[in-house]
Parts: structure tokens; sequence; C-alpha cells
């Protein structure tokens, strides 16, 4: 099995991609395209095994307050799952990128979520922060609750500027983060 990533028309994966996550957690497809075409720091590109496009990986290089990459999605087809595929993927992503990765995933209320979780934790990622809030990729959405992992090392004192470059290069938010955290305090209670 040779996994590669590389750069490819995504448009036969989409509907995989669409089905792995539910609207709220998922950017638009033609957003996410947009994104890796457009910004210089946005980077999609397929997943291929022996050459078929099985999957997607999408992400973002920072170069501050350190280098890292942020992991927004990483997708397989179903039929390909639990194959190692995904493990490959990382491993390849961490080699090639050299910087530690950040990613989100929803915390463990759902059998999907446990199942991302210890996908992560298998290939060394650690929770690093369990009271992240995920902006909405949509206006008729709200935030949602996910966690905040990393794989690799970065000092825990980068992980408030890590979280606000992440809010601020990949959902275009720039409100204070704690302001937002306290808003949706006082809207659920």
């Amino acid at each position: 099995m040779n996994i590669e990533l590389c750069k490819v028309d995504l448009s036969p994966i989409r509907d995989v991609y669409e089905a792995a996550f539910p609207r709220i957690e998922r950017r638009p497809f033609e957003n996410l395209c947009r994104a890796a075409r457009e910004r210089e720091n946005a980077c999609a590109e397929g997943v291929l095994c022996d050459g078929k496009l099985i999957g997607l990986v999408f992400f973002w290089r920072f170069t501050e307050p350190v280098k890292f990459i942020f992991g927004e999605y990483i997708v397989i087809a179903p039929h390909w799952q639990g194959r190692g595929v995904g493990e490959v993927v990382v491993h390849t992503l961490l080699a090639r990128e050299g910087v530690p990765l950040v990613f989100e995933t929803e915390p463990p209320e759902t059998e999907t979520a446990r199942r991302r979780i210890a996908f992560h934790e298998r290939i060394g990622g650690r929770l690093w922060d369990a009271s992240y809030m995920q902006p909405t990729y949509h206006a008729d959405l709200p935030w949602i609750p996910m966690y905040l992992y990393r794989n690799g090392e970065i000092a825990d004192g980068f992980r408030d500027a890590i979280r606000e470059a992440i809010h601020r290069e990949v959902y275009n938010v720039t409100s204070n983060y704690e302001q937002k955290l306290s808003v949706l305090a006082k809207k659920n209670s």
C-alpha cells in the first residue's frame, strides 16, 4: 500500500468529505477549495493509495506565534478506514512539514467522537485545551465546544496565542476569545 499526499482535483471525494462531518463542524466544500487556491498558508491535498484518491487532508501553515500546522480535516473514505491510512497521512505530514500539528476534535460524547479521539491519541496527539470553542462556519449556527489537541512539542504558554491565531486565520474571527466565551456562557444560562 503506497500512500501519498499531493495536489489533485478533490471534487471526486466531496461526498466522502461531506458525509464525514456534520454541517456544524464542516467548512463548505467550495470554501475549502477556495481557501486552498487563494490563501497562501491553506493547503488541500488528496490522499492517494496506489494512485487512487481515497481521502483528503486540509491544513494551515502558521509561523506565528510559533511554527505549527493546524490540521482542519483529515478525511479517509470509509472502506479505507481502519487500515492505518490516517496514521500514515499524519506521520507523512509531520515528517514533511517538520513542525508540530494542532487539531480540533469533538468531546467524547458520541461513538464517532470517541473513535476520533482514540485515533489522535494513538498517533501521539495529546489533549491541550478541553475548553476550546470552534467558531462557526455558518452564520445561522453557534460556536461549538471542541477539544484542542497537539502532536509535537509546543510550550503550554503558547496555547492562547495559537488559539487566537487559528481563530483569526482559519475562521476570520478577530474578537477576544475570552469575551466570546463570556457572551456564549450568558446566552446558554
